[in-house]
């Protein structure tokens, strides 16, 4: 009998045991107090213990309608082990199976979203399998109207100032997100001037999100369904290229979102050089009897040029001289500075025989000018350097008139001289012979033996007769 009354005690005792363990307790707020309808912010749930470890903690919060769980829900906190369930979109967090020491906590955070406006209230419980259930805590939040998000905005720009009539160079957009929250479907087009076309390659590349659309070779870039995070921006670039000849002037349609609504154009200009044929400015003269007699050209500048648009259309210009011997080989070259309606000479006798590349002085010669912007031109069209090995079929210059005077030995005793005087020729020049007049004048100049250098332009006419 004794036996059996020292087992009900302990049955008691333990009974009394099971009872006096905590129930758990539980406190959840809100990340902030307001947000609009949209807007995300944290509800955090703590976690406390008493004295007793508890091993099947759990708590199931359903949210009252006005507010969800995230996308995506941004699951976190301290706690571990157990099962934390919260789904995007849902309305309901919830926690099973937590094991928690004594005199401990831990946190369970999830974001919520707003979409309806008003005063919310929130509760939940929480309980251990042994240990009951514990207390009841409420959370308030008030959701405001939706603020009205701004478009989006949209910038452009050219790689380059100007490109050269088939030439290739970038075009960048620029789209940004002025507001505290993200904007979806983010759109425009762009449709490109006639002077313009997209590249081949294309080039696109997008940091925009969505679908951009670019095929080669024809005029629409377009942007579908592009996402931008709260005052974000991104770039989409594509390769264009200059078709027409003049200023391609290039205005996109509108930029827009789904949130902010339909925004701004952007604009941007490109410069498509023209084409200058080398042919317009290719003079040819003959002089021959040059140990009896002198030929003297005079070159003109009708003070008019064709140049790109955005340079000049009148300023200096260079005549290129380039002198061949009756085996048309080139003995000698150089280059001379021809202001507006200006006129300089030089004589072939003095100037371009005199100081040979070659051995022996020809008794006939051909004279070939070009004319080219000078290096260093102002946009006034004044100044410039000139050097006769550096034209290239983008600086040759038409406009320039070119006279050749050319003096013959009389029939006279004693010696006389008649005088003609005749425009040059014009010439076909094509790129090649261009080229290879320009390489082999840099070569002289930079053989730094001075011969095949002729002299420098003498400023006004010599000779005699109209011009």
């Amino acid at each position: 009998m004794k036996i059996r009354m020292v087992s009900v005690a302990c049955a008691a005792l333990f009974t009394a045991g099971a009872a006096m363990a905590q129930a758990p307790g539980i406190t959840k707020t809100f990340g902030a107090a307001t947000i609009p309808v949209g807007g995300t912010t944290t509800l955090t749930f703590t976690i406390v213990t008493g004295a007793t470890a508890l091993t099947g903690i759990s708590f199931t919060d359903t949210l009252p309608a006005g507010i969800v769980v995230s996308t995506p829900n941004g699951l976190g906190g301290t706690c571990v082990g157990g099962a934390v369930t919260a789904v995007a979109g849902s309305s309901t967090v919830s926690l099973t199976g937590l094991p928690l020491g004594p005199v401990n906590g831990c946190t369970v955070i999830v974001n919520v979203t707003a979409t309806a406006p008003g005063p919310i209230t929130n509760s939940v419980a929480v309980s251990d399998v042994l240990a009951g259930v514990g207390n009841t805590s409420f959370a308030g939040l008030t959701v405001t109207a939706a603020v009205a998000a701004a478009p989006p905005t949209i910038t452009k720009a050219f790689g380059a100032p100007n490109v050269n009539i088939n030439g290739t160079t970038t075009l960048t957009f620029t789209i940004a997100n002025p507001n505290a929250t993200a904007l979806t479907g983010v759109a425009f087009t762009d449709t490109l001037p006639a002077g313009m076309l997209i590249g081949v390659p294309v080039g696109g590349t997008s940091t925009c999100g969505g679908t951009l659309t670019a095929v080669g070779a024809t005029s629409a870039v377009s942007l579908t369904g592009g996402a931008l995070a709260a005052n974000a921006t991104c770039t989409i670039t594509v390769n264009v290229t200059g078709i027409a000849q003049g200023t391609q002037v290039n205005t996109t349609g509108t930029v827009s979102s789904i949130e902010g609504g339909v925004g701004l154009t952007a604009t941007a200009a490109l410069v498509v050089n023209p084409i200058i044929d080398p042919e317009e400015a290719f003079q040819v003269a003959y002089a021959s009897n040059l140990p009896i007699g002198d030929s003297v050209f005079n070159f003109t500048n009708t003070g008019t040029l064709t140049l790109p648009t955005g340079l000049t259309t009148t300023g200096n210009i260079c005549v290129n001289v380039y002198t061949f011997d009756a085996s048309e080989e080139l003995i000698s070259c150089c280059s001379c500075l021809v202001t507006p309606n200006g006129l300089n000479s030089l004589s072939a006798r003095a100037d371009l025989i005199s100081n040979t590349l070659t051995l022996g002085v020809p008794t006939s010669i051909v004279v070939k000018a070009v004319a080219s912007r000078p290096l260093g031109l102002t946009a006034a069209g004044t100044g410039g350097t000139c050097n006769a090995g550096s034209p290239t079929p983008l600086t040759v210059a038409p406009g320039m008139r070119a006279w050749g005077t050319k003096l013959h030995a009389l029939p006279t005793t004693p010696v006389t001289y008649g005088v003609t005087e005749t425009p040059f020729q014009p010439s076909p020049l094509s790129v090649a012979e261009l080229t290879k007049l320009t390489t082999f004048c840099g070569f002289i100049q930079a053989n730094g033996s001075g011969f095949g250098i002729c002299k420098s332009c003498r400023t006004g006419g010599l000779g005699s007769g109209t011009k």
